[in-house]
C-alpha cells in the first residue's frame, strides 16, 4: 500500500491516506521516467552511433474522488493544487518514503457527475524521487584522544593524533547524487582546498585562503550549483576561484570514498558532507 500525503506553495498538508472528504484511488507517473536516446545512422553501414541519453520530466496524474459535502470540498481540494503552483507529494510504503516536487498542470472533474472524480496533473522538473531523510557525515584529519577517566604517565600524554583521513559513503539511491559540501576552517591560512571523491576520479578544488571561522558552501545539485563564502556572517559568491579541472562531484550509487586535501593547513579543516538518495520510480 502506499500512503500519500501532499504539500501546497503555502506550507499547508493534506494526509490522502487517511481522509473522511478525499479517496486517492489512482495515481499515473509513479514507474521510471522513460529516456530520451540520440543516435546518428551510419550514412554507408548498419546500425548507429550512440550519442546521448536523457530523461524527461516527470508527470503525476493523481484521481482524487471526492465525499460530501462535495461543494465545501471541492473547494477546499482547490486550495492545495492551484493550477501553476508549486507542490510537493510525499509517498510512502514499506521499502521508501520519498517525495518530489512539481507545479500543477491541470484540475479537471465533472460537475455534473453523481460521483464527483478530480484528476489533478503535476509536471516534476526533476524526475527523481527524493529519500525524505537527509544523510550528513562529518570527518576532518584531527583524531581527538583525549578521554575522562585518565592518568598522565610519567612520560607524558598523547591528547590527539594528526592522520590522512577518507571516509566512505554509501548513497543507496538508484542515481548519482549531488551534495552539500561545508569547508570549515578551525585556525588561519588554509590554503586551495580540494574534495575528492576517489570512487569515479573526480575532484573539486577552489583556490581560496581560508582565514579561522570562515566556512565555505558548496552545492552540486541538479539546478542548484554554488560555492559561497560566509566569514563574519557575510555571505559572498566565489565561483571565481573554482580551480580548473574541476568537477560538480557527484556520489555514485553504493559505495564511495572521499577525501580531501589543501596546499596548507589541511589538518585544521573540518569537511561536513549532506546529500538525499534519488530514486528512479517507487
Amino acid at each position: 500500500m502506499i500512503f500519500a500525503k501532499v504539500k501546497n506553495y503555502a506550507g499547508n498538508i493534506l494526509d490522502l491516506s487517511y481522509s473522511k472528504e478525499y479517496c486517492l484511488y489512482d495515481i499515473d507517473g509513479l514507474n521510471p521516467v522513460a529516456g530520451t536516446i540520440n543516435t546518428t545512422e551510419f550514412a554507408t553501414g548498419n546500425g548507429a552511433m550512440f550519442n546521448s541519453y536523457r530523461i524527461g520530466t516527470r508527470n503525476i496524474v493523481l484521481y482524487i474522488k471526492i465525499y460530501p459535502e462535495i461543494e465545501k470540498n471541492r473547494l477546499k481540494l482547490y486550495q492545495y493544487f492551484k493550477i501553476n503552483s508549486d507542490v510537493t507529494l510525499y509517498f510512502r510504503h514499506e521499502s521508501l518514503d520519498v517525495y518530489i516536487v512539481g507545479k500543477v498542470e491541470s484540475f479537471e472533474l465533472d460537475h455534473f457527475s453523481n460521483s464527483q472524480v478530480a484528476q489533478i496533473s503535476i509536471i516534476c522538473a526533476d524526475p527523481f524521487f527524493k529519500d525524505s531523510t537527509t544523510k550528513i557525515v562529518e570527518f576532518s584529519n584531527v583524531i581527538p584522544l583525549f578521554e575522562f577517566p585518565f592518568a598522565i604517565a610519567k612520560e607524558g600524554i598523547e591528547f590527539s593524533r594528526i592522520e590522512k583521513v577518507k571516509t566512505k559513503i554509501i548513497n543507496g539511491g538508484e542515481t548519482p547524487t549531488g551534495i552539500t559540501i561545508t569547508l570549515h576552517a578551525n585556525t588561519n591560512d588554509i590554503l586551495n582546498p580540494k574534495v575528492y571523491n576517489n570512487t569515479n576520479n573526480t575532484f573539486f578544488g577552489l583556490n581560496v585562503d581560508m582565514k579561522k571561522g570562515d566556512s565555505i558552501v558548496i552545492s552540486t545539485h541538479f539546478n542548484s550549483k554554488t560555492v559561497t563564502l560566509i566569514r563574519e556572517g557575510i555571505e559572498t559568491n566565489i565561483l571565481y576561484a573554482v580551480q580548473e579541472g574541476s568537477t560538480w562531484l557527484q556520489l555514485e550509487p553504493g559505495e564511495n570514498e572521499i577525501s580531501y586535501s589543501c596546499d596548507e593547513g589541511e589538518n585544521n579543516l573540518t569537511v561536513t558532507i549532506e546529500y538525499v538518495a534519488l530514486y528512479e520510480g517507487i
